[in-house]
């Protein structure tokens, strides 16, 4: 059972996260499939009767005709910071997920690589103490995971579970004179049964906001939400590494295709919608719900105002009134 001091509803956008690391060259790979091959079968043999730097032992990772990270700016490593960071990235079967842009946020001088066909990667980057590595597939929501890195090192990323998003899809009409239900899957565990749900009040417009910072209305919208936290895969499929002073309890994603086909950073309601689910926790009535979401730009948790458990008429216990809002990576 999931801490009842920490519950953690997070009610979040990807509005680009899925589109890929725009710049970086992923199409140009070794291989008849476009994925990476292992490094180790394409390292060059090294000189033991040399001292070989970490540097020197790694250059082929991002040099020569075609390299396995790609995209990275000349001059970008300094061979005496470089470390290597190796991981996997799976789907919610466990199985192996490939073509997955792996890269460093807020650093596209690093360039990118792609998860090859047993999941794996191995990243190139300057080691700068807290670094986070972002992670992107098409139709897929994205995952960023916080790193300490160290200079000279090889370091092992503990593996990530990408999920598709959610299939239940709602249209929804912007300025609507009456009262807009959207509604998630259902999904089950040994946790509960729980739904996912939004309340759009009448006359509620929409806009995102682009890439280059101008806004955009909204007329018809499309909408899913997609829960992190179901069954044993949910720890390793959150969309950011937690916090230390937060636990792991209930997790969903709203997102709109239309934000996301274009790349869009953000979609605000002009009114506060309203976001319920099912007491699946068996909270008293009356316990502060704490609310926050994951901001993939900044790549950090942020707090906002907390919800509440409260009985309706029916006999159902959720959490209340909540404003709504979106962000993307």
């Amino acid at each position: 059972m999931r801490s009842i001091y920490h519950l953690t509803f997070i009610v979040l956008i990807l509005a680009a996260a899925c589109k890929g690391n725009k710049g970086h060259n992923t199409t140009t790979r070794p291989g008849s499939d476009g994925l990476p091959p292992d490094p180790s079968s394409i390292a060059p043999k090294l000189d033991s009767s040399i001292v070989t730097t970490v540097a020197n032992s790694v250059a082929f990772l991002f040099s020569g005709s075609n390299p396995i990270q790609t995209g990275v700016t000349p001059g970008a490593f300094e061979d005496r910071r470089m470390a290597v960071l190796k991981g996997r990235l799976l789907d919610s079967s466990q199985a192996p997920l490939t073509g997955v842009v792996v890269s460093l946020l807020s650093h596209p001088e690093f360039g990118s690589t792609l998860s090859r066909a047993d999941g794996r990667f191995d990243l190139v980057v300057n080691a700068q103490g807290a670094i986070t590595l972002d992670f992107s597939k098409a139709g897929f929501l994205s995952a960023q995971r916080q790193v300490l890195s160290e200079w000279n090192h090889f370091h092992s990323v503990d593996d990530v579970v990408m999920l598709p998003v959610d299939g239940q899809v709602t249209a929804l009409v912007a300025g609507a004179p009456s009262l807009q239900v959207a509604r998630a899957s259902v999904v089950a565990d040994t946790d509960g049964k729980r739904q996912a749900t939004l309340l759009i009040p009448a006359g509620t417009t929409a806009s995102m906001t682009l890439a280059n910072g101008q806004t955009q209305s909204l007329t018809n919208l499309h909408s899913r939400a997609t829960e992190y936290t179901q069954g044993d895969n949910g720890p390793k499929a959150m969309p950011g590494t937690l916090p230390p002073t937060s636990g792991y309890t209930y997790a969903v994603e709203w997102s709109v295709d239309e934000a996301q086909s274009v790349g869009a950073t953000s979609v605000l309601f002009s009114q506060p919608a309203i976001s319920y689910l099912e007491n699946f926790l068996k909270f008293p009535a009356g316990t502060a719900v704490p609310i926050g979401y994951y901001d993939r730009q900044s790549g950090t948790w942020k707090a906002d105002d907390n919800g509440r458990v409260v009985t309706l008429l029916g006999g159902w216990t959720c959490p209340t009134r909540h404003q709504w809002r979106w962000h993307s990576r």
